[in-house]
């Protein structure tokens, strides 16, 4: 058996919020706690993440680090560059590819202009663009297939199905059940940072979700 590509073992993630919703950032409760002599809101502590463990057992560890190198305040044109450079490519590999990444993203002229400018579905689609253009051993997405229209979608889905195939993992983060469903073959159920259910049985676990969520059980064509 191979070393294991991925392994979680009692996972924890702790936010720290300064004040509550209801009192941050309005001049009115800055001036009340001037008032009241107060130096800053109050503390609190989100444990979004509460112990989560699960190992995948093929292939072998690579980070992926695209998202960190790419630079807001610069082009797109300059991100991909800086992107596929940050995953190992060659200046030549980058030019040569570099068409296609901007096609794959449909952002069009927008590529000569800040990333900064891009709105939230823009930004994501060339971010996957870039991570995309390589086979990786581990490939993360964060709800970038629900930011596009139905075309990326079809193509966003073709592409991970690729990368599936040289023996890649992709961790895909979504709210879109038909997606996961569509997407993955091992699927993992987290409420309120612990795991509910997880393993293959991908279609059984979205039912239990929906069974227990209130949400309406979807009818399927017979296989």
């Amino acid at each position: 058996m191979a070393e294991p590509m991925v392994v979680v073992d009692n996972l924890h993630v702790v936010y720290r919020v300064y004040g509550t919703g209801a009192d941050r950032g309005t001049a009115a409760t800055a001036l009340l706690r001037m008032v009241k002599r107060q130096r800053r809101p109050s503390i609190r502590e989100v444990h979004a993440i509460r112990g989560m463990s699960f190992v995948y057992t093929i292939g072998h560890a690579a980070l992926l680090g695209v998202n960190a190198a790419l630079m807001e305040n610069l082009t797109g044109e300059k991100n991909v560059m800086l992107g596929c450079l940050a995953m190992g490519m060659s200046p030549q590999t980058v030019k040569e590819r570099y068409q296609s990444i901007v096609d794959f993203s449909g952002v069009g002229d927008f590529i000569n202009l800040a990333m900064k400018t891009y709105s939230t579905g823009m930004g994501s689609r060339l971010r996957f663009a870039i991570a995309s253009s390589k086979n990786q051993d581990i490939l993360l997405v964060d709800e970038a297939l629900a930011t596009g229209d139905a075309e990326f979608r079809v193509k966003s889905h073709q592409r991970i199905d690729e990368l599936r195939e040289h023996a890649g993992t992709v961790f895909l983060v979504a709210h879109n059940l038909n997606e996961i469903e569509q997407t993955c073959n091992k699927v993992i159920w987290l409420e309120k940072g612990r795991i509910v259910q997880a393993g293959e049985n991908v279609t059984e676990i979205i039912d239990a979700y929906l069974a227990a969520t209130g949400g309406e059980p979807r009818v399927r064509e017979p296989q």
